[in-house]
């Protein structure tokens, strides 16, 4: 029987520990209640949060410019995902034992 090739696994976040939402650069007022928002409705997904923030960070400018985007709920729609998909990622640790974790996309 062949021995199983092991594959370090790739992380392509930075955990940010209780540290979402803080940073230096206030959100445009009207972007803190939809990043509000997305923190209540996502408890414990740090890495959702993160790429919200800076979504949102980046659409600043766009909304002072035009404000009709966030009046029409624009940014609250792209703030909720579509769909998740959840599958299960079986791996064998270094004692030979399997353990199973979920993987989303």
């Amino acid at each position: 029987m062949a021995a199983a090739r092991r594959v370090a696994p790739v992380f392509l976040f930075a955990k940010t520990n209780k540290t979402v939402g803080k940073t230096d650069e206030m959100l445009d007022e009207k972007l803190e209640p939809i990043f509000a928002d997305v923190l209540r409705r996502n408890p414990g997904e740090d890495e959702f949060h993160q790429a919200a923030r800076e979504v949102l960070d980046s659409l600043g400018a766009v909304i002072a410019k035009h404000p009709h985007y966030a009046e029409s709920a624009l940014i609250e729609r792209i703030c909720e995902p579509e769909r998740q998909i959840i599958f299960r990622v079986p791996w064998v640790d270094d004692k030979g034992q399997v353990q199973i974790n979920r993987g989303f996309r």
